[in-house]
């Protein structure tokens, strides 16, 4: 059961869920620099300022502490041998 969690999602879910995390990374970044004042300019999965381009990469959003947070919470749970209720809990 604790190797299921590092298996990639079936059908290119984790594809889907990386490309979505990253727009909404990308999103809030923008809406933070707005709320800031500072001066930039969003597409795509970039933010380019004045002087240098970042790029939204797969680590900023978030799909790695998601896996991670998901295989935590399923060793806890076996390992307090949790009911199967409590750890789908957790994983949720």
């Amino acid at each position: 059961l604790m190797c299921w969690v590092l298996l990639p999602l079936p059908f290119g879910w984790d594809d889907r869920l990386t490309v979505a995390l990253r727009g909404v990374t990308t999103r809030l970044t923008s809406q933070l620099l707005d709320f800031i004042g500072s001066l930039h300019l969003s597409y795509m999965n970039v933010i380019e300022l004045p002087n240098k381009k970042l790029f939204i990469a797969d680590a900023c959003s978030g799909v790695q502490s998601l896996y991670l947070l998901l295989a935590a919470a399923l060793f806890w749970g076996l390992f307090q041998r949790r009911s199967a209720v409590h750890t789908l809990l957790l994983l949720g």
